[in-house]
This record gives structure tokens, sequence and C-alpha cells, in this order.
């Protein structure tokens, strides 16, 4: 998949417990980022919980490498 297929929808959640069908979190911080990829849509969405606004921008690069590291994956 191209890196212009991708397409991220930020969000700010209270419930850091949504699961989605795919779901990741990062190694430093378990519970700060979550991806949910929707089948019907095909969209990666990316919550941050726990995480103030100000500091929600500085990770984006880390969702995509998430991304991107799934996708890698993926036959």
């Amino acid at each position: 998949m191209k890196k212009e297929n991708i397409k991220l929808l930020l969000e700010t959640t209270e419930e850091s417990n949504s699961i989605g069908i795919n779901h990741y979190s990062t190694k430093e911080s378990p519970s700060l980022v979550q991806i949910k990829f929707s089948e019907t849509t095909g969209v990666y969405t990316v919550y941050f919980s726990k995480l103030p606004k100000e500091e929600q921008l500085d990770s984006i690069d880390a969702a995509t490498e998430l991304i991107y590291g799934y996708l890698s994956q993926s036959p």
C-alpha cells in the first residue's frame, strides 16, 4: 500500500480501552496511542488517550510508524 493511500483520522477519546479490528500501542506507553482499522471504510483511526492536545501532533509520526509496521507484515 502506498503512503498516499493511508488516511489518518485523529481523535481524542476518554475511553482508552476501545477495541478495534487491529489494535496496536506504542512500546513506551501502551495506553497512549491506539489504532483502529475499519474494513468497511478502509480507514485507520488513531486514538490518543490521556494525552494533552498540544502533545498529540508529536505522536502522529509514531502512530504512522505503527501503521506501516503492520502493513509491511501483511501479505
